[in-house]
C-alpha cells in the first residue's frame, strides 16, 4: 500500500491532468477541500452522484465532503473506506479536525 505522501502527490498528479474523463465536470467556481478523496474518486472514475448512491446519502452530502472539507459520519466513514479499500487516515489526510 502507497504511503500517504504518494497518494496525496498522486491525487494531485491527477487533478493536473484536468477533467479528461466523460463522467467529471470540469471545476468552475469549487475549490477541492479533500483532494486525496477527489483523486481515487477521479482515478476509479467513480462520480459523485454513483459514490453518494453507494454509501446511502445524497450527492449534496458528497459535495461537502470533497469541496468544502466536511468530515463524514461514524458509520459513513465504515462504508466509505470499505468501498475504496483505503483507510480513514488516508482518505480524509486533508481535513484538519
Amino acid at each position: 500500500m502507497a504511503n500517504i505522501q504518494e497518494l496525496y502527490n498522486m491525487s494531485k498528479e491527477e487533478l493536473a491532468k484536468g477533467g479528461s474523463k466523460k463522467s467529471f465536470r470540469k471545476l468552475r467556481t469549487w475549490n477541492v477541500k479533500n483532494k486525496i478523496l477527489y483523486g481515487i474518486l477521479f482515478s476509479k472514475n467513480i462520480k459523485l452522484s454513483d459514490f453518494a448512491e453507494l454509501v446511502g446519502v445524497s450527492r449534496r452530502t458528497v459535495q461537502r465532503w470533497v469541496f468544502e472539507g466536511g468530515k463524514p459520519a461514524d458509520e459513513n466513514i465504515e462504508k466509505i473506506c470499505d468501498l475504496l479499500g483505503y483507510p480513514e487516515y488516508i482518505l480524509f489526510y486533508d481535513l484538519k479536525e
